[in-house]
């Protein structure tokens, strides 16, 4: 069974061969502009339980983003998550990343991503999104 371990939203994250590295954590998404657009990446770690009777080898991943009365904002393409097992280990986990580019917020608020696998809510980030003059009020 593969859960959702931690999730950061953040300006950006990448592998740098033998870590990933969280580039500048959002508390909160503050565009120039509302309506505006405004691009992130979200730092995510993977775990599978790899018990024998478990059978499970891959899944589906999606992002789902909704504005504050639960609107889809953003609804990714269904990704296909795959671990090979070839050490025989119990337990497996990995880190990944997922940009989300150009996202157009057309009010402030509290959104909520949804990190769905194999159709289940697996994980929920409250982003707060404020517009940048405001947050210097």
């Amino acid at each position: 069974m593969y859960n959702i371990g931690y999730a950061v939203i953040c300006e950006s994250a990448f592998n740098n061969g033998k870590q990933i590295i969280i580039k500048n954590p959002y508390s909160v998404i503050s565009p120039v502009n509302i309506p505006g657009n405004f691009s992130f990446d979200l730092a995510f770690s993977i775990i599978k339980d790899s018990e024998p009777s478990d059978g499970v080898e891959d899944a589906q991943l999606k992002f789902r983003l909704e504005d504050p009365e639960g609107r889809v904002v953003v609804n990714s393409e269904t990704l296909t998550i795959k671990v090979v097992n070839e050490e025989n280990k119990n337990f497996l986990y990995g880190d990944a990343n997922f940009n989300f580019a150009n996202v157009e917020f057309f009010k402030e608020g509290n959104f909520n991503l949804k990190i769905v696998l194999d159709g289940v809510v697996q994980k929920e980030v409250e982003i707060p999104v404020i517009r940048r003059d405001r947050l210097k009020e």
